[in-house]
């Protein structure tokens, strides 16, 4: 599924079948397991961010945003030879964190993310999934430029409605999908106008 464009408008159940359909695991086995953490994100979200991570099993993937680990889990499981390294500006959500994530190859860091950004030296990234501060997110695009070609940035609340962050993270996608000359590759929402936007990064792109 790796580099596949993936356009869908459906309900929450068919968005969840359709996951279903892009990877062999059980997905009601992986949402069970991961039911006990705290999240925000829908089932269907959850099972789709397995879905789109499998393909990268084996490369590093960086999450924006850690949250209490539900998503860092996922994605963990979904690339079990992966080591996945999320970050949060909480002290806190990263200790509830790393009881989710324990176990696992979750490297969970107190930093903000464009400072690691400006920091970062390799290696190349599989995936980068950002859900941080939304009012922020024009600055974790920089990360395309680490994405190996192929490799997907992934941004969960693209959405045209909701609060004034989900739309600042909606308008920063549309910049973000001018500067590329292209519309979003993945493109998943469901009947309220709510899901997640995607880029797989092209040979010779940047940000």
């Amino acid at each position: 599924m790796s580099g596949s464009t993936i356009r869908m408008a459906r309900d929450c159940e068919h968005l969840l079948a359709e996951a279903q359909t892009h990877c062999t695991d059980d997905l009601s086995a992986m949402l069970a397991a991961v039911a006990h953490v705290e999240g925000l994100m829908l089932d269907w979200q959850l099972a789709w961010l397995y879905a789109l991570a499998q393909p990268y099993d084996g490369a590093p993937i960086l999450e924006i945003g850690t949250y209490r680990g539900k998503s860092a889990l996922v994605m963990a499981m979904a690339c079990p030879r992966s080591a996945v390294i999320t970050l949060t500006i909480h002290s806190k959500e990263a200790a509830e964190a790393a009881c989710a994530v324990a176990g696992r190859q979750v490297d969970i860091r107190v930093v903000k993310s464009w400072d690691y950004l400006a920091g970062y030296s390799g290696p190349d990234l599989g995936m980068v999934y950002v859900d941080g501060d939304h009012n922020q997110v024009i600055r974790d695009l920089g990360w395309f430029n680490w994405l190996i070609v192929g490799g997907l940035l992934l941004l969960h609340d693209w959405s045209p409605v909701g609060s004034p962050p989900v739309q600042a993270c909606y308008r920063a996608i549309g910049e973000f999908s001018r500067t590329l000359g292209r519309p979003p590759d993945v493109q998943i929402v469901d009947t309220r106008q709510v899901g997640m936007a995607g880029f797989y990064r092209r040979e010779g792109e940047t940000a």
